[in-house]
């Protein structure tokens, strides 16, 4: 069930399960106000009180690589952000960073140039994967719309907060150097050193790791070698297609939860049956959940929720509690936005789960 309520209400959750043990949490200006243990009750009154029934409660999901889901996409006209924001809401993801392919860049600054108030999950900011990224590890993307890096083409679009690109390519430093957004490193054949340069630069993260981009060799260990050296944070695609159950292992135990970042990476078929698609103005084949360009094996983006990939993780073998914190606390770390907490003075997005860590109830309330 998804509850949503204006911020300028205030709310009192009752009988819900934190770090173990019974407690209430009130809401006031859509931002949490007070903790109380399960004895303790406020004496102030409410607008509204919902009761959590003994659920478990947790922060709700922050995806920051997303790019669109049932026909939908980020790039598409304002009304298709505010139906994916319902979407999104009903599987878990309480705020979200819409993602744009390599694609002209005049169309991602229209795009991205206004943010849309929504009925379901938060929109806090856009992600451009591109349009600064190297041919060889293109993936997905469209390589006519591939261009130099330029501080100009985005300096007057405030709303956008991430762009990946490759270090490599020329220009590539001095645009990290100067970006007022966030820069990932990914669809990037750098090497070590080119990578360390870019997180020297001030790059903090890596765009689905192990996806576009060389893999790890121990003469040479590229991108991953260089974000593990450098502290930055990782994406990972937790679908269980792109990533196999043993190299999610590893990676968590390399950066753990504290830099490893869950992301859905969905596309324009997302939570649709298999069948043909557009997507960031490619051909797109699904079959079995699997999507790549058509005619090869090329994959090309994900078709779960983040939910679904924090679900996936818990069956690979992370404890449920890591799972949904890098779903939630690690990317708004990165990001540096109070969410993904519940403490004093964060936005007040809930998920409600069972006793096995299932999503039952999503709670916004920061309207």
């Amino acid at each position: 069930m998804l509850i949503t309520q204006k911020k300028e209400l205030s709310v009192l959750i009752i009988n819900v399960t934190y770090k173990g043990k019974p407690c209430n949490i009130a809401v006031k200006g859509g931002k949490i106000s007070a903790i109380y243990n399960g004895e303790i009750m406020p004496k102030e009154r409410f607008d509204k009180i919902i009761d959590g029934e003994g659920k478990i409660i947790v922060p709700g999901l922050v995806d920051v690589h997303c790019h669109g889901c049932m026909g939908l996409e980020s790039t598409d006209v304002e009304d298709a952000l505010k139906e994916m924001s319902k979407y999104w809401a009903e599987c878990g993801v309480t705020s979200w960073y819409p993602t744009g392919c390599t694609i002209p860049v005049k169309d991602i600054k229209n795009a991205f140039s206004f943010i849309p108030q929504t009925e379901g999950a938060n929109i806090v900011g856009y992600h451009s994967e591109g349009p600064y990224i190297c041919h060889k590890y293109k993936g997905a993307q469209d390589p006519n719309n591939i261009v130099r890096p330029n501080i100009a083409d985005f300096d007057d679009v405030d709303n956008i907060k991430l762009i990946t690109l490759a270090p490599e390519v020329d220009g590539a430093i001095d645009y990290i150097k100067e970006s007022k957004a966030l820069v990932v490193v990914g669809h990037s054949e750098a090497t070590y050193d080119e990578a360390m340069a870019g997180f020297k630069a001030g790059a903090k993260c890596v765009t689905h790791l192990f996806n576009g981009m060389p893999s790890l060799h121990h003469r040479q260990p590229s991108i991953l070698g260089a974000a593990y050296d450098s502290g930055a944070y990782v994406q990972i695609i937790c679908d269980g297609m792109h990533i196999h159950p043993s190299v999610i292992r590893l990676t968590y135990k390399l950066f753990s939860s504290k830099r490893m970042i869950l992301i859905s990476d969905a596309i324009r078929p997302a939570l649709l049956a298999d069948g043909d698609y557009d997507s960031g103005g490619l051909s797109v084949t699904v079959k079995n959940g699997k999507a790549t360009l058509k005619g090869t094996d090329t994959l090309a983006g994900a078709t779960t929720s983040l939910y679904g990939c924090v679900q996936k993780a818990i069956e690979f073998g992370i404890k449920p509690k890591e799972a949904y914190k890098m779903a939630s606390t690690t990317p708004s770390e990165m990001m540096g936005i109070k969410k993904g907490k519940i403490k004093k003075g964060y936005d007040a997005e809930f998920l409600l789960l069972d006793s096995e860590w299932k999503l039952k109830d999503v709670l916004i309330l920061n309207k």
